[in-house]
């Protein structure tokens, strides 16, 4: 404790007691905790309501997921359970400028006392008992893979999330995603007068989809392989 502030990864002098906040001789990832008295307008005790938006962060290496995803239930509890994010450059001893993927269940597996999936079903049970909307937003590359694109601007990241915020629990999908247009040739062969049926005609394996509802969970998984949860 040093002035009533818990640092973590921050260097100090050990004759004059002074910070150095710009040392890297730990880690560039460093970390404060102080009490919640000593931020202006603190709301104490900081306890609300159940939330109306649950986001999951991802700092997506590969440049294949979209900026911002909307989640069914089934794709939340699934990126619950993987986990997935990048470690960068600057966060633990030993990584190269390149990021790597890392997979952690519930982002906590080290601290879980009880498996994995028994803290999904509480997530999935809150989620049914109060609908609330699920977002996955992309902190990595977008554009290309690192050393391709660019990293997502946090400019943008605060617009998207306080676009998510303004979203209807349950949005119309835009009438021209709802049905393709059926041209000559997949018309051929079918009887005089028959109407063909319009679907929306699915995405590949390895692409992104845009349209309201879809996820990137599986352009996760090309990206990084195949998942094993305990």
């Amino acid at each position: 404790m040093l002035f009533g502030t818990v640092l973590e990864n921050v260097m100090v002098d050990p004759a004059t007691r002074e910070l150095d906040f710009q040392s890297g001789a730990v880690t560039e990832n460093t970390r404060a905790v102080y009490p919640a008295e000593f931020i202006d307008r603190a709301v104490i005790p900081g306890v609300g309501g159940h939330p109306r938006n649950i986001v999951f962060l991802a700092a997506g290496a590969f440049g294949v997921l979209p900026p911002i995803a909307r989640l069914t239930r089934k794709q939340a509890v699934y990126d619950f359970l993987s986990g997935y994010t990048a470690k960068v450059a600057g966060t633990e001893r030993g990584l190269s400028s390149a990021p790597e993927a890392t997979f952690s269940a519930c982002f906590a597996a080290p601290s879980l006392p009880r498996p994995p999936r028994e803290y999904a079903a509480l997530l999935g049970h809150g989620m049914d008992k109060h609908a609330v909307n699920r977002w996955l937003v992309n902190t990595g590359w977008v554009g290309g893979p690192h050393g391709v694109g660019e990293r997502m601007k946090l400019a943008f990241t605060r617009a998207m999330l306080n676009a998510a915020r303004r979203a209807r629990p349950r949005p119309q999908v835009p009438e021209e995603f709802r049905a393709i247009p059926q041209g000559p040739a997949r018309n051929q062969g079918r009887r005089p007068g028959a109407v063909a049926r319009s679907s929306p005609r699915p995405a590949p394996r390895n692409q992104i989809s845009v349209y309201p509802g879809n996820s990137a969970m599986s352009a996760c998984s090309a990206a990084v392989g195949p998942v094993a949860h305990s």
